[in-house]
């Protein structure tokens, strides 16, 4: 909450201009001087840094290792071997430096592809070899989890998981039994990065005289009815040709499918799997919110004023973001590292968003999240979780202090939003991060729905959950087996 209201208050200072008068150095000698009332405030309390909490260990120069996903969104996580003045690598190398110097240690850090990186785990833990100390992986890495390869968190006394350092959404969605093998936190800032948002034209706003959505967000009233009403009827075969085309014509709303096949839907809160009052998983069977929030996330997605951008093609990525930068869509879906590269240098001024609700009944936003981001894990065989628990916290905790701060200015400020209001909102995208077990465990036909069925263009939500349920069940029934065998070890 600190971080936060320090935060707000940086805001507050970047678009406010102080004018400061200095006084003259000398007053008359018949100038009234009025006595300073007395202080009736004690001394200021010093800034709480997470990093302080870390206990510290000097480990004579230990080595510490790291294998990582060689992945372009993962190298500004640890990868910052000189300071080059960017802010991001200039943070990074700081934070690198301060758990260095902490404990006395270097660090090694090795990059493969995702599913090499995951089958040198398993080797290392069925060979008995200790080639790395910490992990990173990404949804396919879940499997370890359960495989008996990952060490338990919980049993890590170095590791305070009830540190806002640690996503809170995380832990307590993907935890199973009172036991969680992978974290996603501020270690890694491209998690900060890959959640869901939705920009606005401010300029198509003001041509069309509608009001900007912010006091709708701050009312919890910023839901998906007030979306669809304003997109519907935007759309427009601008060159009368009789059909809709991304580089011709007007579109209400525009995404890449990869991300907008989940970023609405999950904005609604539903899970596929949801958990038990005894921290397990179950299949979430209320169909009946299920079939009113697909109704409505296929409305809007296959509505004529849409753009969804399904093909998968790297040559077409750009595609509905050029719709959106050349003034031709009120809205367009993103997460927030794509603002930067796509849409941050457009002439017109635009608006960050969280995603609407489902209905104003709905607790909060929240923010779908990547399955592309880097889980931490720790093998099971780790020779001192002590020294190993104690040195991630001290990365996260680092990171919490010194770079996710960098990276909340990169986003308001220097790159993606152009407005206080901007800033206020990444705020409630950011600390609203959601996940759904089904769609990091890949259970067969739920973790991509919602995505298959509008993409398709046919709305056949009954069909194909009857279709998929005693499969997904299934696949949820080998994972919680697995994972009782590992409770009784």
């Amino acid at each position: 909450m600190k971080r936060f209201l320090c935060f707000v208050f940086a805001v507050m200072l970047l678009f406010t201009t102080v004018a400061c008068v200095n006084q003259p150095e000398d007053e008359s000698d018949t100038a009234t001087t009025t006595a300073a009332p007395e202080s009736t405030t004690g001394p200021e309390e010093p800034e709480f840094l997470a990093f302080d909490t870390v206990e510290r260990v000097d480990y004579n120069g230990y080595t510490f290792r790291i294998l990582y996903p060689q992945a372009d969104q993962c190298y500004t996580d640890f990868y910052a071997p000189q300071l080059n003045g960017a802010i991001t690598n200039d943070a990074i190398f700081e934070r690198n430096l301060m758990v260095k110097d902490a404990f006395g240690i270097e660090i090694d850090i090795k990059w493969q592809s995702y599913t090499q990186v995951n089958t040198d785990l398993q080797t290392q833990v069925t060979s008995g070899l200790t080639d790395y100390d910490m992990y990173g992986g990404h949804r396919t890495s879940l499997a370890l989890s359960y495989g008996g390869y990952l060490y338990d968190f919980y049993d890590m006394s170095a590791i305070n998981l009830d540190g806002e350092w640690w996503d809170p959404a995380w832990v307590k969605t993907m935890s199973y039994d009172g036991s969680i093998y992978t974290l996603v936190g501020d270690i890694s800032i491209s998690s900060l990065l890959f959640v869901s948002s939705l920009c606005f034209n401010k300029q198509l706003f003001d041509d069309y005289g509608l009001e900007y959505p912010y006091e709708l967000v701050r009312n919890k009233k910023w839901t998906y009815d007030v979306l669809y009403n304003m997109i519907k009827d935007y759309g427009s075969d601008l060159n009368g040709d009789g059909k809709m085309t991304y580089d011709q014509d007007r579109y209400g709303i525009v995404g890449w499918g990869t991300e907008a096949g989940y970023s609405l839907f999950y904005a609604s809160g539903f899970t596929f799997v949801s958990k038990t009052r005894d921290d397990k998983f179950e299949i979430n069977f209320n169909t009946e919110r299920l079939t009113s929030i697909m109704n409505r996330v296929f409305e809007t997605w296959t509505t004529s004023g849409s753009y969804f951008n399904n093909s998968g093609s790297a040559a077409e990525h750009p595609y509905p973001f050029s719709v959106f930068t050349d003034n031709r869509a009120l809205f367009c879906d993103s997460v927030l590292s794509k603002i930067g590269t796509f849409i941050a240098g457009m002439e017109s001024d635009y608006g960050i968003l969280p995603q609407p609700m489902f209905d104003e009944f709905q607790e909060n936003y929240y923010s779908y999240t990547g399955y592309t981001i880097p889980v931490t894990m720790v093998p099971a065989n780790c020779p001192d979780p002590d020294r190993t628990g104690r040195i991630i916290e001290a990365f996260c905790t680092a990171s919490y202090d010194e770079v996710t701060p960098d990276m909340y200015e990169i986003v308001t400020s220097v790159k993606n939003a152009r407005d206080a209001e901007s800033s206020e909102m990444i705020q409630i995208i950011i600390r609203n991060k959601f996940f759904d077990p089904a769609h990091w465990y890949v259970l067969q036909g739920y973790g991509t729905l919602s995505r298959d069925i509008i993409a398709s263009g046919n709305n056949n939500i009954t069909s194909r959950l009857k279709a998929i349920q005693k499969v997904a069940q299934n696949n949820l029934d080998t994972i919680t087996a697995a994972f009782e065998e590992l409770k009784k070890k």
